[in-house]
C-alpha cells in the first residue's frame, strides 16, 4: 500500500505526524507524495498533494533562546507564494485534508450511518442492486 512506504519514513519525533496520515490512510485519501521539495530551496512538505497544492510540513523549531524560527517562517511564505497551503500536522485535522482530497467520511458517519440495510463498497458508496 501506498501509505504504508510514506508513513515508514515520516518523522516520528514530530507531534501527530503519524497519526494524521494513518487516519487519512484509513480514510482513503489519496496517497500524498512523501519529501516534497518546493524549490531550488528544497523547502520540503512531508506528506504533501502538489495536484491540490496542500502539504504538511515540520512545525517551527525556533533556535534555542529564540521566540522564532525564521527557516520555517521562510519556507511558509514560499509555499504560500506558490500557491499552496500547508501547516505542520498539529495545524491539520483529517477532516480538513479529506475534504480538500477527497477521502471517506469517518467511520459512524451520517452520510454512511443513512443507508437502509448499512451495505457499503469500499469506498463508502451504497451497494447498487
Amino acid at each position: 500500500m501506498a501509505w504504508d512506504r510514506i508513513t515508514e519514513y515520516l518523522d516520528p519525533d514530530e507531534p501527530g505526524l503519524l497519526a494524521l496520515a494513518e487516519t487519512l490512510a484509513a480514510r482513503g485519501v489519496p496517497a500524498a507524495e512523501d519529501g516534497y521539495e518546493l524549490d531550488e530551496n528544497g523547502w520540503l512538505a512531508e506528506p504533501a498533494w502538489p495536484a491540490a497544492r496542500v502539504g504538511v510540513v515540520l512545525a517551527p523549531r525556533p533556535p534555542e533562546g529564540e521566540d522564532e524560527d525564521p527557516e520555517a517562517a521562510d519556507r511558509d511564505r514560499a509555499f504560500a507564494a506558490a500557491g499552496w497551503e500547508v501547516r505542520p500536522a498539529a495545524g491539520w485535522t483529517a477532516d480538513d485534508l479529506a475534504d480538500r482530497l477527497g477521502g471517506a467520511p469517518p467511520p459512524g458517519d451520517r452520510a454512511q450511518s443513512d443507508l437502509p440495510d448499512g451495505t457499503t463498497t469500499e469506498n463508502g458508496e451504497k451497494e447498487r442492486s
